[in-house]
């Protein structure tokens, strides 16, 4: 039976039962459906997975900015990347941004070969975008005026009681917050695109390329 049923069977009986009060009659029925709409929705909420959940809430923003924690490494730039990867494929234009220093030589071997963009910060306001999401950490630091920023999500493995205003996903038992974004694609169904594939690939809207498969592993 569907809500519309449902509710016109609640209202003939209610009416039945309250034929002098019909506003009243109408009011329960409006409440009653309200109600099960309202279940209904959250219903279909809590069965989404972490990473739908995560991709429908990044694709919303016209900009979001992706914040790295002060000296990142792969696991925080691979994380950073699989976000602006995420965020762009619903058509959100993302720039992603560290504090301090990428310094070892790991670290710079691994920007330098992904060929990757980041922009270094040294305060808040340089970060134009409204909603910002963290990744590797789960509280802004290492920058003037990091106390400013309210994150609209967190998505980190570390300890801390960081939150983000609309999404958190702190998993300290993994070793790695990378970890934590393969399986978002690998719960939306993504698959790896080959290098080899990538001219004759229709669309790369669902597919992770290259760059950031060979990041997150």
């Amino acid at each position: 039976m569907g809500v519309i049923d449902a509710a016109d069977e609640v209202l003939d009986s209610v009416a039945s039962e309250l034929p002098d009060e019909p506003l009243l009659a109408v009011a329960l029925v409006a409440a009653l459906v309200a109600l099960a709409i309202g279940g209904w929705l959250l219903l279909g909420y809590l069965r989404r997975t972490p990473g739908e959940r995560f991709a429908r809430l990044v694709g919303g923003p016209e900009a979001l900015a992706v914040l790295m924690h002060p000296n990142p490494d792969p696991d925080a730039m691979s994380c950073a990347l699989a976000v602006q990867t995420i965020a762009e494929s619903r058509e959100t234009d993302t720039t992603l941004y560290y504090p301090g220093q990428i310094r070892h030589h790991e670290n710079r071997a691994f920007e330098t070969v992904l060929d990757m963009d980041f922009e270094r910060i040294e305060e808040a306001e340089t970060i134009e975008e409204t909603d910002v999401v963290l990744v590797d950490h789960n509280e802004p630091r290492g920058f003037r005026g990091s106390e400013s920023i309210g994150p609209l999500a967190v998505v980190d493995h570390h300890p801390g009681d960081g939150t983000g205003r609309e999404f958190t996903d702190v998993r300290t038992d993994n070793g790695a917050c990378a970890t934590i974004f393969s399986e978002y694609f690998d719960e939306m169904g993504w698959e790896p695109v080959h290098p080899d594939e990538m001219a004759t690939q229709e669309s790369l809207d669902e597919a992770i390329q290259p760059d950031t498969s060979t990041a997150l592993i």
